[in-house]
């Protein structure tokens, strides 16, 4: 009696698998499911990348120039700073088409539109900057140094009539602006009308002189 040869496979961990099957349609099987595999492998992806590159002139990589990616539907932005091979990759995005922009200190400003950037896919960008003076504005600081009495040793401070006249008071008592100096300590129960500790002395040993007159 005449038997047919059942085709087998023998897997990696040795099983044997067996064929029922005729050969042909057997190999049809595995022909039909690997691209399904593919499918399922790339179903959990739903964005893409931007692999930028920054160089000089000379084609030497450039460092920390900033690449930004933006969409040009929905204004979605990511940026990155390149490493010290000029190399920066922007990930995450979602697909669409975008404009690749470079930017750093010393550089002139760079730019890539309509790069379009799909489902599991790297686009690449390259990017030749070129040299770009840079304008530092002079900041002018001036002063007025103060001038210190090395002849008289006592604390005073002046209150300008411009200051008495824009500053609201509470009455028209004038020693309620003698606040106004930080040599002068109220006396908390006192609102107005008060007695005063002048440079930290005694509300008593404060004497008030109105033109040479207690």
């Amino acid at each position: 009696m005449t038997m047919s040869h059942i085709p087998t496979i023998r897997t990696a961990t040795g099983r044997v698998l067996r064929s029922l099957a005729l050969p042909g349609l057997f190999l049809l099987a595995l022909t039909v499911l690997l691209p399904v595999a593919e499918l399922q492998a790339q179903a959990g992806t739903t964005t893409g990348s931007i692999a930028a590159r920054a160089l000089d002139a000379q084609g030497e990589p450039l460092g920390s120039i900033q690449i930004t990616a933006r969409n040009q539907e929905t204004g979605f932005e990511r940026s990155g700073v390149t490493n010290a091979e000029g190399r920066a990759t922007l990930r995450l995005l979602p697909p669409g088409v975008y404009t690749v922009r470079a930017t750093g200190l010393g550089w002139r400003q760079e730019e890539v539109t309509d790069v379009s950037v799909s489902v599991g896919s790297s686009s690449s960008v390259n990017f030749e900057m070129v040299d770009a003076a840079i304008e530092l504005e002079g900041i002018a600081v001036s002063g007025r140094a103060q001038v210190i009495n090395t002849r008289d040793g006592s604390l005073r401070q002046s209150v300008s009539q411009a200051e008495i006249s824009q500053l609201p008071a509470l009455g028209r008592d004038f020693t309620d602006f003698i606040a106004l100096s930080g040599l002068v300590a109220p006396i908390p129960e006192e609102t107005t009308g008060g007695q005063f500790s002048l440079g930290g002395q005694r509300p008593s040993q404060t004497n008030l002189q109105i033109d040479g007159a207690d």
